[in-house]
């Protein structure tokens, strides 16, 4: 298991955050980048085993021609719920139009695109388990005054108390 979160804030700041464990080919790492860029402005990050997750941002690295609208309507109709039963997605950044976006697909093919307001904050937390949890601690760091790249790294680290396959190790991305 691992966690990602992914925050814009007024609409003018992206903080990308994911701990840092994997386990590939039934090896654990804890070294491992879980958020990759794309293309300019635009990020993905995953949890679940690590070995879908690489397959599933090649694909959608070939796919780097197309509009961020495109790409996300792709991503919506070719997610492999059933063949990865632990895969879950983020894909966030700016869109030809410099707005921000968070979008979010997981195994169950739940899928979230806050909406991103010019003041105040749109989250999303991607794990294998516990989502509800950690949002809720993340917003709440957040409503007690706590930076967001605090808030992120204490979120990651709160998880790993939790669920000990979650590295408290933060890898953060940030995209102004």
């Amino acid at each position: 298991m691992s966690i990602v979160i992914c925050t814009v804030y007024n609409n003018s700041r992206l903080f990308f955050g994911s701990d840092t464990r994997a386990v590939k080919n039934n090896i654990v790492n804890d070294d491992f980048k879980k958020i990759f860029k794309i293309r300019p402005n635009i990020y993905f990050g995953m949890t679940g085993i690590a070995e879908p997750g690489l397959w599933y941002l090649d694909r959608i690295k070939q796919l780097n021609h197309l509009d961020t609208i495109s790409l996300l309507n792709w991503i919506e109709l070719d997610f492999p719920t059933h063949n990865f039963p632990k895969l879950a997605i983020i894909l966030a950044g700016k869109d030809e139009q410099d707005n921000f976006f968070i979008y979010s697909q997981n195994h169950e093919g739940l899928i979230s695109r806050p909406f991103v307001p010019q003041k105040g904050l749109a989250f999303a937390v991607s794990a294998n388990a516990n989502i509800s949890l950690f949002g809720k601690y993340f917003e709440s760091c957040f409503r007690n005054g706590i930076e967001i790249e605090q808030a992120i790294q204490s979120t990651i680290s709160y998880a790993s108390t939790i669920d000990s396959s979650i590295s408290d190790k933060c890898d953060l991305v940030i995209l102004d």
